[in-house]
């Protein structure tokens, strides 16, 4: 069964088939782990992936999350996002509280200094996207800063139908 967005039109197949021959190119080139290491040396940093998606996540909420909210928007187990919490609460970037409206509950929070490594990790990247789009026209980056939010949004919308 195929979710359709109300009032969508069909794309050519010529022009999907190339659309994601381009995404699986860009996907596979963003997993890489030698851009990740990249980054995280030109951020002064020592964190695995799975550490800095949780930095983020805290990061972008700007508050403290349950737990169990981490680990529905990561889309990950509960037990994941325990053992990841526990080894950031021992480096000291995040801290773990009983929940006030359910004592069975633990919320996260940022340290200091989890803001400032997930600071250091996004200036990197930021560093990495302006030396990559350099030579591109303003008009270039706009137009594609605009139809990636728009394809974002799209799947976000997709993937909503889908979860029902």
């Amino acid at each position: 069964m195929t979710a359709t967005l109300p009032g969508s039109v069909p794309a050519s197949p010529t022009s999907v088939t190339d659309m994601e021959e381009a995404l699986h190119a860009l996907l596979q080139s963003l997993r890489r782990d030698r851009l990740h290491e990249y980054l995280l040396g030109l951020a002064g940093e020592d964190l695995d992936r799975p550490a800095v998606v949780l930095l983020y996540a805290l990061h972008t909420r700007g508050a403290e999350l349950r737990m169990s909210d981490v680990a529905d928007k990561l889309h990950v187990d509960a037990a994941t996002v325990t053992r990841k919490a526990q080894q950031l609460e021992r480096a000291g970037l995040v801290e773990r509280a009983r929940d006030p409206q359910d004592g069975r509950a633990f919320r996260l929070a940022l340290t200091d200094a989890g803001q400032r490594a997930i600071d250091a990790v996004l200036a990197a990247r930021r560093q990495w996207l302006g030396e990559l789009l350099a030579e591109w026209t303003t008009t270039d980056r706009t137009d594609l800063t605009r139809l990636l939010r728009q394809f974002a949004d799209t799947v976000d919308r997709h993937l909503e139908l889908l979860d029902g």
